[in-house]
């Protein structure tokens, strides 16, 4: 359900209030598309995109959660979902249809493209590349500068290529 922002301007301390009280902040310079929903306590900061306009209508939307900081400078692209705390740094790209379970935290300069999922609990070091399609389990930690390539899958014990160019 899309919530209106009520208050235009934050109160003293940077919070904006939601149609259903939640308080929400916003950094300068952001881009909110129209399909986007946005849950209670998230922090944006300054020039993030959330969601593109689209030529073509679609009933799926972005959904940013509960508690999700996003850095400066970050985009998050159509039909993607961030789960409760989730921690984005800065100059970040998440793609279309990417999906960041719960307590995810992302470093800088992180890119995530299409159709990457991310299981709970774990952690992507900073300059680290997910492929289209790469699928990361619960409780992984994926150190700084790594590249996983396209359709990979990593559980917590290691890397199980299936269709995965490593």
């Amino acid at each position: 359900m899309k919530k209106k922002i009520y208050a235009i301007r934050p109160d003293p301390n940077g919070w904006r209030t939601l149609e259903d009280g939640q308080k929400i902040k916003l950094g300068d310079k952001v881009r909110i598309s129209e399909n986007v929903s946005l849950g209670s306590g998230v922090v944006v900061g300054n020039g993030v995109t959330l969601g593109t306009s689209d030529e073509y209508e679609c009933d799926r939307e972005t959904l940013i959660d509960d508690r999700v900081v996003l850095g400066d400078n970050v985009f998050v692209g159509n039909w993607s979902l961030l789960f409760t705390e989730v921690a984005v740094g800065n100059d970040t790209v998440i793609s279309t249809e990417t999906l960041l379970g719960a307590s995810v935290k992302a470093g800088k300069r992180v890119k995530l493209m299409r159709w990457v999922q991310v299981g709970t609990s774990t952690g992507i070091g900073d300059q680290v590349t997910l492929a289209e399609g790469v699928v990361i389990g619960d409780n992984c930690v994926i150190s700084d500068g790594v590249t996983i390539g396209k359709g990979a899958r990593e559980r917590a014990r290691g890397i199980k290529r299936e269709t995965a160019n490593c």
